[in-house]
C-alpha cells in the first residue's frame, strides 16, 4: 500500500527547511573554540603521528578530531565545508529519528502514528535549542556522538546486535557521555518487554557487551 501523500512529502519538505534554516552559517568563520580545534591546532596542521592529530586539543574524542582532520584535507581553512559537514550529521540525525520511530511503530502495532510522530521530528529537527550544536564546529562532538548513538538504537531496534555494539564505539570516542547509552537500553528494554508488542525484547546478555565497553 503506497504512504500517504503528507507522509512522503515530510522528510524531503523538513531537509528542505533544515537548508534553509542553516545555509546563513556557511558564511561564518571559525568563532571561539572552532580556532582552537583547527586553525589554530599544530598538532592536527603540522602532527607527525595520529596521536598528534586526533588527541591533542581533544582528550579522548578521537571520531571527533579524525572527522575535523579529513576537513583539513578537504577544504584547509575554509570554514564552508566544516559547516557543510554539520548540517549533514544534523540531517542524518534526523533521518535516524524518523527510522527509529517508523520501527517504534511497527512494534507498537500502530503505524499509523508514524506522520504524527514524524511532526514531533520535524520541531526537533528546528528547534532553535539545537542551534548551538550545527552551527559551532566545535560542537560536531554532539552531532557525532548522537548520529552514532541513533545508528546504534536503530539496529537494536532490527535485532542486527553486533552492528549495534559496532555503532556504540565511535560514538563513545566521539564524546564520553555517551557511555550513559548502556543505561538508556536497559530503560528501553523493560519498556519494551511491558508495552510494545512485536518480538520478544533482548535480554541482559543483549546488553553486557555494551556496559562492557
Amino acid at each position: 500500500m503506497p504512504a500517504p501523500a503528507p507522509r512522503k512529502l515530510l522528510l524531503p519538505v523538513l531537509l528542505l527547511l533544515l537548508l534553509v534554516e542553516y545555509s546563513p552559517s556557511f558564511k561564518v568563520p571559525f568563532q571561539y573554540d572552532d580556532r582552537n580545534l583547527v586553525t589554530e591546532n599544530q598538532g592536527l596542521i603540522h602532527g607527525v603521528s595520529w596521536s598528534d592529530r586526533l588527541l591533542t586539543q581533544s582528550g579522548n574524542r578521537p571520531v571527533f578530531m579524525l572527522s575535523f582532520y579529513l576537513n583539513y584535507l578537504a577544504a584547509g581553512s575554509d570554514p564552508l565545508l566544516y559547516h557543510v559537514v554539520n548540517l549533514l550529521l544534523h540531517g542524518g540525525n534526523v533521518l535516524l529519528w524518523y527510522a527509529i520511530l517508523c520501527r517504534v511503530g511497527c512494534l507498537a502495532g500502530r503505524p499509523g502514528w508514524v506522520l504524527g510522530m514524524g511532526w514531533g521530528v520535524a520541531l526537533w529537527a528546528l528547534h532553535p535549542g539545537l542551534v548551538n550544536s550545527v552551527t559551532f564546529l566545535s560542537s560536531r562532538a554532539t552531532l557525532l556522538a548522537a548520529f552514532f548513538l541513533l545508528l546504534s538504537f536503530r539496529c537494536w531496534l532490527g535485532r542486527h546486535y553486533l552492528v549495534a555494539w559496532l555503532a556504540f564505539l565511535p560514538a563513545l570516542a566521539s564524546k564520553e557521555t555517551a557511555w550513559v547509552y548502556p543505561a538508556w537500553l536497559v530503560l528501553w528494554t523493560w519498556y519494551e518487554r511491558r508495552a510494545l508488542s512485536g518480538p520478544r525484547a533482548p535480554g541482559p546478555r543483549a546488553i553486557g557487551p555494551l556496559a562492557a565497553v
